[in-house]
């Protein structure tokens, strides 16, 4: 995870973290790996981590994913296609749209200069990992039924 460190002591959220990591490098998928590395590193910052944009990137990795399985021009949209296609269930793509949701509301964390003293690192904790774990799953769901293509990366 480029050498930074994030409080997630417990193996099984780890493996997640790791996991998603390594899909996202053999599989080409250049904008999860950047939004998971912003999303360790801004969790990492000290003295002060920068928790909101942390979550940020949290989320945007799922709808990385999302819109290359299903291409829209919102995340919400996209889970809706995958669901009524039966890639996954309606009541999971649901919970996924309120979580986003709940980012996007009128006082959300993706919002310009909303920011949250009361996010705690727990919270940019389980968006991190509650985010990779899904983004897996995509992942999982795009490979399997051949729906992901590689990106190309982005030249700087």
């Amino acid at each position: 995870m480029n050498n930074e460190f994030v409080a997630i002591t417990n193996a099984t959220e780890l493996q997640e973290v790791n996991k998603l990591e390594t899909n996202a490098a053999s599989l080409g998928l250049y904008t999860v790996q950047t939004h998971l590395e912003d999303a360790l590193r801004l969790m990492s910052l000290k003295p002060t981590p920068d928790l909101r944009n942390s979550i940020k990137e949290s989320i945007s990795m799922v709808g990385s994913v999302a819109r290359l399985l299903e291409p829209t021009d919102r995340l919400t949209k996209s889970l809706s296609l995958l669901s009524g296609k039966g890639l996954i269930s309606e009541k999971l793509a649901n919970k996924l749209k309120q979580i986003y949701n709940y980012t996007s509301d009128a006082n959300g964390i993706r919002h310009e200069l909303m920011d949250d003293p009361n996010l705690s690192l727990a919270e940019a904790r389980y968006f991190l990992i509650t985010c990779s774990a899904f983004t897996n799953f995509l992942i999982d769901i795009g490979s399997t039924n051949n729906l992901l293509q590689t990106q190309e990366p982005k030249t700087q």
